[in-house]
């Protein structure tokens, strides 16, 4: 999992750097040109971990 939408609202995993280092929860509306970070991963490994567990939790709602 990278990332979800729905109702114009996509929710997605991913680095920003150069600004931060370590791996972020953001959101963004798909009509605004602009990535809002709601949380940061401790590690790599802990992003990694969320991804499965977001993968198992949407298994059979989301289509790929």
């Amino acid at each position: 999992m990278n990332g979800i939408k729905r109702n114009g609202v996509i929710v997605t995993v991913q680095h920003m750097r150069p600004i931060r280092k370590k791996p972020c929860l953001c959101v963004q509306f798909e009509d605004e040109n602009c990535v809002y970070k709601v949380a940061s991963f401790n590690s790599e490994e802990t992003e990694h971990w969320f991804c499965e567990i977001m993968d198992e939790f949407f298994n059979g709602m989301v289509a790929e």
